[in-house]
């Protein structure tokens, strides 16, 4: 969720991210996740970890690759291989120690997945707007071509900087995102379809 968009790299995974769960859910997959040995799922996250780690570093590092296969290679063993076994210990650790009603629970399982269809198409992008105008008003970026100020070719000066923008995006994205997500779902009919 916290990550900026790039419309060509995730979205079209998504609809491959609905039906595969789509498909796990009728075929009761998360319920046999249930049986599966936590020090088995834990330790297989913790070793994906070292070994990305490993293989992106020795890629980059030794400049064996560059440029788009480097970024296929990265693409599969940080998106792919990692993605997934962080991804079940998530699950896992929520399964066994969060899965409890809290009084926020109906709010966000109501919005939920609203939220997640439209965090990039509004929230985010709102709260990187707010970020860019305040690190182009301090002077903490520059651009690649002054003469094309954009976007895509702007970097951050100050690298101090980084987390609090991240920060910032996060937390005027989520304020922006599940209130708006919640009214969504109250328009009558949009339940049935979200």
């Amino acid at each position: 969720f916290f990550g900026v968009p790039s419309f060509w790299q995730d979205y079209l995974s998504y609809p491959l991210y609905f039906f595969g769960g789509a498909v796990a859910q009728r075929n009761g997959w998360m319920d046999a996740i249930k049986e599966k040995s936590r020090v088995a799922i834990y330790t297989w996250m913790i070793l994906t970890f070292f070994i990305v780690n490993f293989v992106i570093s020795y890629f980059h590092d030794k400049g064996k690759l560059d440029g788009v296969a480097f970024l296929l290679i990265k693409g599969i063993v940080w998106k792919g291989i990692f993605s997934m076994a962080i991804s079940l210990a998530v699950s896992v650790f929520f399964m066994d120690y969060v899965n409890k009603k809290y009084f926020c629970t109906q709010f966000y399982s109501k919005s939920m997945y609203t939220a997640y269809i439209i965090q990039y198409t509004f929230p985010v992008l709102v709260g990187l707007k707010c970020l860019f105008v305040i690190l182009d008003s301090t002077g903490n970026v520059a651009y690649d071509d002054p003469s094309n100020p954009s976007v895509n070719n702007m970097y951050i000066t100050n690298s101090n900087l980084i987390f609090p923008g991240w920060l910032l995006v996060s937390t005027i994205a989520l304020i922006i995102d599940w209130p708006l997500a919640y009214a969504i779902q109250a328009i009558p009919g949009f339940s049935q379809v979200l």
